[in-house]
């Protein structure tokens, strides 16, 4: 997003105004890196994980490629705590972009929620907050090419800052860059704090946490690749104890 977009939907928030609506996420995470307690606030009731689709070329067009398949095509197993190193066979976080023939082209988006998955995300939660026009952004901090994005509001989360912004649900999918890059918030919340969003600038899955009845349909969404997860579950490269890390 630039000064000269034709569509800015994300506000910065005041410094007071921002505290006070992310003290509840602050209050509820933990343990920097090492588990989704350090992404999402502690204390609802079912959490889910949103896997980032990775894409393949065929005949000219490009289809989503669910990490089960890219699984299944290198004789690994599909689970909720599978990481892609694991399932692809590639330790190199340079060489995923380099794909696997047949298999995908390009790998998953990190750091940022695709648009593909945004959408029938949005959708979902809609159905799951009481104040869809009236929603909280968090973006990383650190981000180059953003350096003229006006900033107000900091917010201090385990091992990550983030400035705060506020907008409606539908401009979650939303870039705060422009194009050729797109870049979503890295952690959101309607202010009915019903729900909450995280894609931690170093993932290539979203989690998100809310009520029983959200989490289950997410989990039978057909335009979505998710699992169950819960806020002790690792997020790190190496969490996949099923299939086995790849040497360098």
């Amino acid at each position: 997003m630039s000064p000269t977009s034709a569509h800015v939907p994300f506000v910065p928030a005041s410094p007071e105004l921002g505290t006070a609506a992310a003290r509840w996420v602050l209050d509820g995470t933990t343990d920097f890196g090492t588990r989704v307690s350090a992404l999402l606030p502690a204390g609802l009731p079912a959490y889910a994980r949103i896997l980032h689709p990775a894409w393949l070329e065929v005949h000219g067009t490009s289809r989503q490629v669910r990490w089960a398949e890219v699984a299944r095509a290198n004789g690994r197993t599909a689970h909720r705590l599978m990481q892609w190193p694991g399932i692809t066979g590639i330790a190199n976080i340079n060489e995923w972009q380099y794909g696997q023939a047949s298999v995908y082209d390009e790998a998953p988006e990190q750091g940022s929620l695709p648009e593909e998955a945004g959408r029938p995300l949005v959708e979902i939660l809609r159905r799951h907050t009481k104040t869809p026009g009236n929603c909280w952004f968090g973006l990383w901090h650190g981000f180059g090419g953003l350096e003229r994005l006006p900033r107000n509001a900091e917010v201090g989360m385990p091992g990550r800052t983030l400035w705060l912004y506020s907008a409606t649900l539908d401009d979650a999918p939303e870039s705060f860059e422009a194009p050729p890059r797109h870049q979503t918030a890295n952690l959101w919340w309607p202010e009915d704090q019903a729900w909450c969003v995280a894609t931690d600038i170093d993932l290539i899955s979203t989690y998100v946490c809310g009520s029983a009845e959200l989490v289950d349909e997410l989990l039978t969404s057909s335009d979505l690749d998710v699992y169950p997860a819960g806020p002790e579950d690792p997020i790190h490269l190496r969490a996949d104890q099923i299939n086995p890390y790849p040497e360098l």
